[in-house]
C-alpha cells in the first residue's frame, strides 16, 4: 500500500515480507515444535520480528535464491538460539510445586522459612540476582540492571543454587 505521497507503508512491506518468507518461518518453526502448539507459534513471532529487524541489513548484491537461502540460515540460527536459551532457563527453575505442601500450626511452611534463612545468608548481590530471578524479571533484564550480561546472570544463578544446596546440607548436618 502507498501512502499519499506513493511511499510504501513499512506495514505493508513486513506484510509482504512475511507473505514472501511464509513458508521459510514454518519450516524452521516446524523443526522445533509441533506445528500449532503454543511453543510453535512463539516461535513462528519470534522469528517473524527478528526476520523484520534483519532483513533491511542483508547484502544486496544477491538474486533471488542467494537471499532465500540467507534468511533460511538467518532464521536457523536464529531459531536454535531462541530455543537453547529456553532451555537454559527452564533448567534454572527449581519444581516448587512437586514438594509437599506441609504446614506447621501457624499455617507456615517449614521450608519457605528455610529458604528464607539461606538466603539471608547470601552476600548482597547474590540476593539481589536471586530477588530479581524470583520475581519473574529476565536473565536479560537482570543483566542490564547490575550492567552485566545475560550469561554472566545465568551463571551466577547456578553458582547461588550450589551455594544454597551447599548451605542447607551444612545445616542440616548441625
Amino acid at each position: 500500500m502507498h501512502d499519499k505521497n506513493g511511499i510504501v507503508s513499512l506495514e505493508s512491506q513486513n506484510k509482504a515480507l512475511v507473505a514472501k518468507y511464509d513458508n521459510t518461518l514454518r519450516l524452521v518453526a516446524g523443526g522445533y515444535y509441533p506445528k500449532g502448539g503454543y511453543q510453535y507459534k512463539a516461535l513462528l513471532c519470534d522469528l517473524t520480528t527478528h526476520l523484520w529487524e534483519v532483513y533491511p541489513n542483508r547484502p544486496a548484491d544477491m538474486d533471488d535464491e542467494a537471499e532465500s537461502a540467507w534468511v533460511y540460515v538467518v532464521l536457523s540460527h536464529k531459531a536454535l538460539n531462541l530455543v537453547r536459551n529456553e532451555q537454559r532457563h527452564n533448567s534454572l527453575i527449581t519444581y516448587s510445586d512437586t514438594l509437599p505442601d506441609v504446614k506447621d500450626e501457624a499455617g507456615q511452611s517449614p521450608l519457605v522459612d528455610r529458604l528464607y534463612e539461606l538466603i539471608a545468608l547470601l552476600n548482597k548481590d547474590e540476593r539481589n540476582i536471586l530477588k530479581k530471578y524470583l520475581n519473574y524479571i529476565s536473565l536479560a533484564e537482570i543483566g542490564k540492571s547490575i550492567g552485566r550480561s545475560e550469561a554472566y546472570v545465568f551463571r551466577q544463578l547456578n553458582k547461588i543454587r550450589e551455594k544454597l544446596r551447599k548451605l542447607n546440607a551444612k545445616y542440616n548436618d548441625i
